[in-house]
């Protein structure tokens, strides 16, 4: 018994030793925050900010040409990825949903390692990746603004990198980073661009320094290399859809309150105060504070916060450095475990945000996955034919169902599109002529004005006869019989 115990003992030492080495501690934290993250987005929802980029990758699988044969007013880096990952593994939500996961735990990485530079805490960097993901919980992931916004992160990264080392080799791939995001979003990542090159402009006057200049010729020219991706299309293609037509319709489609916004600035301003009170002069701090206020800029035409929490990442590392800064302040134990504790309840209460917002499917008893297949299994046997209408903005069926959208559109909004963007979709209707159209007007809907008295649902309300209506789904109509 007695050498039994001396067995167990040395066990329990060999273990806690184990588990003490760096690179032990290191591999199982990733590996819970990968755990993490799979387990907060281990779901299927219909989704039209996922659909957009679900449609238009199926559009490519179904090998039709972006803005030729369909239009979009987002770059095409979102749906060329989840089309790549598609053809190396398969056509299948899974993928995409890996894919997209993937990303976010490789931004939560990005911002780690941007932590490590700025703050000399290890605990504190081990927050940072964390309460990212849990911020995640609630994002639609398969979408443009997500992988954009992980370029953005591992470009700020080298950025600050080479502001420290002053090496070129940083600049280039920060450089190359900034203009891969471009692919993927186009207005934010120019803006993100633009500040990060004022900033060594303004850090080259104040220092007087040609180093600076040099570092940004070099970060500028290291950007504009994967913009020469645009030039498989036809530029005039590529000016509408990405820069005029989204300057010109999506603002005006997307009039929101801006009190979040406010919030959003508001916070931006306490932090700067916040630093100015400590009289903080390191660069990276400083560009971080830069970067921030140009992103809050990017985020006017559509302040919601989903896309309000995807550009605030400068502000994550700026609120964390500011705590390391108080703790450096204050040695008090008992000072430093209580802020502890009040921000692993908060980081609790996202954690139960998340849940709330968007279970994963083994928490939601399975409900959502039963009712999305039901009305599948139902499109699927009442609406044969290779074309399927699905709108205003219901884009992830056509991907759901394996059909195609008979128009150019993904989404046809009365606030956005254009008169004759409408009379060319119920042209192409009438060519391809569906069996069936959806038609859902989700509460959602109502930030976006739209008026369903206009040329196409007209038309499907003339001419096909409601099939399917349940509270809270749309309504499928079938074209009637001649």
């Amino acid at each position: 018994m007695l050498d039994n115990t001396i067995k167990l003992k040395r066990l329990f030492i060999k273990v806690a030793a184990f588990l003490h080495q760096e690179k032990t501690t290191n591999f199982l934290f990733w590996l819970a925050c990968l755990i993490l993250t799979g387990f907060l987005h281990y779901n299927h929802y219909v989704n039209g900010d996922e659909g957009v980029i679900l449609n238009g990758a199926w559009n490519l699988i179904n090998h039709q040409r972006l803005y030729s044969d369909f239009f979009e007013f987002i770059a095409p880096g979102g749906f060329y990825l989840v089309f790549g990952a598609w053809k190396i593994f398969g056509v299948s939500f899974l993928t995409a949903k890996i894919l997209a996961t993937f990303f976010v735990f490789l931004g939560a990485v990005g911002l780690f390692k941007t932590g490590q530079l700025i703050i000399k805490n290890k605990l504190i960097n081990f927050l940072i990746p964390l309460f990212f993901i849990l911020m995640s919980g609630w994002w639609w992931i398969i979408n443009h603004n997500l992988f954009n916004l992980v370029f953005l992160i591992w470009s700020e990264y080298f950025f600050i990198r080479g502001l420290y080392y002053l090496k070129n080799r940083d600049f280039v791939i920060s450089g190359l980073l900034a203009g891969l995001s471009v692919i993927f979003l186009q207005q934010k990542s120019l803006i993100f661009i633009g500040f990060l090159f004022l900033f060594l402009i303004f850090m080259a006057i104040e220092k007087k320094k040609r180093q600076y200049l040099q570092s940004d010729a070099i970060f500028i020219v290291a950007s504009l290399l994967p913009l020469f991706l645009f030039c498989f299309w036809p530029l005039n293609s590529i000016f509408y859809n990405l820069f005029q037509y989204p300057f010109l319709n999506y603002i005006s489609a997307n009039r929101i309150s801006y009190l979040l916004f406010g919030i959003f600035i508001g916070c931006w301003f306490m932090v700067v105060w916040a630093l100015s009170f400590i009289k903080e002069k390191s660069e990276a701090i400083r560009l971080l504070v830069f970067v921030q206020l140009g992103l809050l800029c990017s985020a006017y035409p559509l302040p919601d916060i989903y896309h309000l929490t995807q550009i605030m990442f400068p502000l994550i590392l700026l609120g964390f450095y500011l705590i390391w800064r108080f703790f450096q302040g204050y040695k008090s134990k008992i000072i430093r475990s209580s802020c502890f504790i009040i921000f692993i309840i908060f980081l609790w209460a996202l954690f139960v945000i998340d849940l709330a917002v968007a279970p994963p499917a083994f928490l939601d008893a399975d409900k959502n996955k039963n009712k999305r297949n039901k009305f599948i299994d139902f499109v699927t046997a009442s609406c044969p034919g290779r074309y399927l209408y699905s709108g205003p903005f219901l884009p992830s069926l056509y991907f759901e169902t394996r059909k195609l959208n008979p128009t150019a559109y993904s989404i046809l909004l009365t606030s956005q599109a254009t008169a004759e963007q409408f009379n060319q979709a119920l042209i192409d209707f009438k060519k391809n002529s569906p069996e069936c159209a959806i038609l859902g007007y989700s509460d959602s809907l109502e930030r976006f004005n739209h008026v369903p008295d206009n040329v196409l649902e007209n038309y499907i309300q003339n001419n096909y006869h409601l099939i399917y209506q349940v509270a809270g789904e749309p309504s499928i109509y079938k074209k009637n019989s001649r």
